[in-house]
């Protein structure tokens, strides 16, 4: 493929960073699509970067691509303030729901980086100051 052609696949639609068809599809009838609530591996891998983070408490985080809230019910026991973001409708549902009993975390829906250009005014919002640290 020569170089004209792989910016023309690069820049075609069909090929976009995020397919909501995609994940929509994913969602469809099924609340855990990657079953990271009935797999072992997915469980080994949460418990992994959970334990990876140095500091067993965190002012604020913000976690991309949340999917349907599993790690991030995880991450809201460990933060004073959680933000997590997903660019689809169902997910964003799913963790909502998932996290409805824990009020300082708040999901919203959107795509990065699209998303993290409005969150200084949500972060405004909530009267945080707009030092996000990721973990």
């Amino acid at each position: 493929m020569n170089h004209t052609s792989k910016e023309s696949l690069a820049n075609s639609s069909q090929y976009s960073a995020y397919s909501d068809s995609y994940f929509d599809k994913l969602y469809n009838d099924n609340t855990d699509p990657w079953q990271y609530q009935t797999r072992w591996y997915e469980e080994r891998k949460r418990n992994t970067c959970l334990a990876l983070l140095p500091q067993p408490h965190y002012e604020r985080a913000i976690e991309l691509g949340c999917g349907n809230g599993v790690l991030s019910e995880l991450l809201a026991h460990r933060c004073q303030d959680l933000i997590s973001i997903d660019g689809n409708h169902q997910a964003v549902k799913l963790a909502k729901e998932r996290l409805a009993a824990l009020p300082h975390a708040k999901v919203i829906q959107g795509i990065v980086p699209d998303k993290l250009f409005s969150l200084k005014e949500l972060l405004e919002q909530r009267k945080l100051t707009p030092a996000v640290k990721s973990v």
